[in-house]
């Protein structure tokens, strides 16, 4: 049977902790003074009605530290994860470079993500080592540079209910994703569809990250009259009362017998794209919907 390792580090000396328990505190210290701030977890458990586990946003025994949280300093997001794994009395520490969106070529992968597990060794120096790199790394992403991922679906919601849409993922690992790379603002666009009981939930969640959640969604707009395709636009929208109009004038026209989630045909097949431009033409004057396209070909495209 393994012997309890003691713990030296300087957030446990007087303590008789594991190893992995004080070094989880440590490294957290550590990241505290270089300026980055703890997402709060409780405020996320307490918006899902769970406990933190897979699928979840953050998991049991995870710290996320973000300094984009620390409103004195006035800047953009960087994130770092840090898992204690308590059955390995270990620490695995998790962050991706902001270089990677822009030098990703001509980066190694050691130089895109830092990950690593510590199981042993000098705590107060393995905490200043992650630190350093996270503090080192945040230089490469300016102050006030703001990074937005605006085109994304999912499958499943937080709780793992079915959401129309053509996605693949839990709503969760799309807001893992948006922190490990650093992201500001995220839109989620599902085809068709709108759900503001959803979105409230995203958003809520979103603002105990410091991510700022925007309201979206990728609307088929056909050509051709009886068509169930067309091109697909992205819109953002600008409030719950926009998203109504958005909602009793459009998308509930689409009907009901279309399985797909990407198509979309009005009850009788005869609204067109330049009718629904013409629609929301008033909200993009006012500032209550931007519009986009969603890809970068001709939705029929063979290329």
């Amino acid at each position: 049977m393994p012997t309890q390792r003691r713990a030296t580090g300087s957030a446990g000396r007087s303590a008789n902790r594991k190893f992995g328990e004080v070094l989880f505190d440590t490294i957290g210290q550590a990241l505290l003074d270089k300026g980055f701030r703890g997402v709060d977890s409780t405020g996320i458990v307490k918006t899902l009605g769970t406990v933190p586990k897979e699928g979840m946003p953050i998991l049991a025994t995870e710290r996320i530290y973000n300094l984009g949280l620390n409103k004195t300093q006035n800047r953009s997001n960087v994130f770092v994860f840090t898992l204690w794994n308590q059955s390995r009395d270990s620490v695995t520490v998790l962050m991706s470079s902001p270089r990677a969106d822009y030098q990703a070529p001509a980066l190694g992968q050691n130089e895109i993500y830092f990950k690593k597990e510590f199981r042993t060794g000098d705590i107060d120096k393995i905490a200043g080592t992650v630190a350093d790199r996270a503090s080192k790394e945040a230089l490469a992403k300016h102050p006030q540079e703001y990074r937005m991922q605006i085109h994304v679906h999912a499958k499943t919601d937080f709780d793992g209910s079915r959401i129309f849409d053509d996605g693949a993922s839990n709503i969760a690992s799309i807001v893992r994703r948006a922190m490990l790379h650093n992201m500001d603002v995220l839109v989620y666009t599902p085809h068709n569809s709108l759900d503001l009981r959803s979105f409230a939930r995203l958003e809520k969640v979103c603002s105990f990250l410091g991510i700022t959640a925007v309201l979206g969604l990728e609307l088929t707009v056909p050509l051709i009259k009886k068509h169930v395709n067309g091109p697909h636009h992205l819109l953002m929208i600008g409030s719950r009362d926009a998203a109504m109009d958005i909602g009793n004038n459009i998308l509930s026209l689409r009907e009901s017998n279309l399985k797909m989630p990407s198509y979309w045909r009005a009850l009788g097949g005869n609204t067109l794209l330049d009718d629904v431009y013409k629609y929301l033409e008033p909200l993009r004057n006012n500032g209550q919907a931007a519009v986009g396209a969603a890809h970068g070909m001709n939705y029929n495209s063979n290329s």
